[in-house]
């Protein structure tokens, strides 16, 4: 009898343990709130979410809108853009129609004309560098910002040794881009105007 008795307690003990357990996990899996009226911490790290909050971005309204001024900007620099361009072009152009009457009036070169379009313009650009090049640092100064006005470039550029050494520099290497690229350009220029003056169409 005792016997038995204690394996009916046994039996009471895991059957009680068994339903702990399961009211544990359904407790756990159900998302119900805890007892007592504590507040679930969120998954997002413990915060809070309060009534009625709304999220809002750190833009300011008029963000992204224009004015005048901003429009003023995008034209600085620009008495240094015309200086790169004008005087250099001027000059090229004036060499390449000099240079090209030169050697199509020279019994070597005259039957080959693409020839001579090809040397006055490599002479051309040769000499327009020598004025594209510090034009080209006085620009770059007054769209960076580095200096206020042109005069201020200038003398930043030609007035002091380093900048002197520094256009040397970007002149030497600009030739390897811009001789090639100028005599080729003139003699595509002159070719497709001969074909079109030439054209019976």
């Amino acid at each position: 009898a005792e016997a038995a008795e204690a394996a009916a307690a046994r039996a009471a003990r895991a059957g009680a343990a068994d339903a702990a357990v399961a009211a544990a996990s359904r407790g756990s899996g159900s998302g119900e709130e805890p007892a007592g009226g504590e507040e679930r911490p969120s998954r997002s790290g413990g915060a809070k979410s309060l009534p009625g909050a709304t999220l809002t971005s750190g833009a300011p309204p008029d963000a992204g809108a224009w004015s005048l001024e901003g429009l003023a900007d995008l034209y600085t620099g620009l008495s240094g853009a015309l200086l790169k361009e004008g005087p250099p072009s001027a000059v090229y152009l004036g060499v390449y129609e000099a240079a090209k009457a030169a050697l199509l009036a020279t019994p070597a070169i005259s039957p080959y004309p693409l020839v001579a379009y090809l040397l006055a313009g490599a002479a051309g650009e040769t000499v327009g560098s020598v004025i594209r090049a510090p034009a080209e640092a006085i620009k770059s100064r007054l769209q960076s910002g580095a200096d206020s006005t042109t005069a201020d470039s200038v003398r930043s550029v030609l007035g002091t040794a380093a900048g002197r050494a520094n256009v040397m520099r970007a002149w030497s290497s600009s030739l390897w881009r811009d001789v090639p690229f100028g005599a080729i350009q003139l003699a595509i220029f002159e070719g497709l105007k001969t074909y079109i003056i030439n054209s019976p169409d």
